[in-house]
């Protein structure tokens, strides 16, 4: 992605009905978007459920509280079968204004896990305190550059930026957006970004932002 080293954020440990309830929120640049939840500001997630429906890329998991959707978009699903006790560390996120979580570790478990993360949900909530209400920062005018030029941008952001621009809605032409970025390792930049969870392949050689 960028050259500045990014530090994982912490997982933490939730239901699905606190994402379900929290409100998400997008930010600027490359800091982490987020569900604001009971638990706090929850850019990764470990949650733990029971497999039960398993469709293309993507598993639902049922935990209780609710149902949520766990995809991935570059790897092989993992091996999971309706029925399975999982647990998932991943990025919640939101698609069409419903909320998912993109895979970043699943493992089939022992049912008495499941027992074991409910415990520890209960204890958790009783000392985890509500959050303040977070508010959306107030927009700033950005500094306009001299007429004729163009804006500072990074390479990672000038191409988020041109997926956005080229996609009419079935996902951007991955060439083209290689072609127009118009500097040297344009391909590299676009397979780490899908390699983050930025973006996704919807489908051979179409890219979309994933928002």
């Amino acid at each position: 992605m960028t050259q500045q080293s990014v530090k994982r954020k912490t997982a933490y440990l939730c239901t699905i009905k606190d994402l379900q309830d929290g409100r998400y929120v997008r930010r600027e640049g490359w800091e982490p978007n987020f569900f604001a939840t009971t638990k706090g500001m929850v850019s990764r997630a470990r949650l733990s459920g029971v497999v039960v429906e398993q469709q293309g890329r993507s598993i639902t998991i049922d935990d209780g509280t609710g149902q949520l959707p766990l995809r991935v978009f570059d790897a092989p699903l993992p091996a999971a079968a309706v029925g399975d006790p999982v647990m998932v560390i991943g990025r919640p996120r939101v698609y069409n204004k419903e909320p998912y979580m993109l895979i970043e570790i699943l493992k089939r478990v022992s049912p008495r896990w499941l027992h074991y993360f409910e415990r520890s949900r209960s204890a958790c909530a009783s000392f985890i305190p509500p959050i303040p209400e977070v508010k959306e920062p107030a927009a700033q005018p950005k500094p306009q550059p001299p007429p004729g030029t163009a804006a500072p941008q990074g390479k990672a952001q000038q191409l988020v930026a041109l997926i956005r621009e080229l996609d009419a809605g079935d996902g951007a032409p991955a060439d083209e957006v290689i072609s127009k970025a118009g500097f040297d390792g344009a391909e590299q930049q676009l397979q780490s970004l899908i390699t983050e969870g930025e973006v996704f392949e919807l489908r051979a050689g179409k890219i979309k932002v994933l928002e």
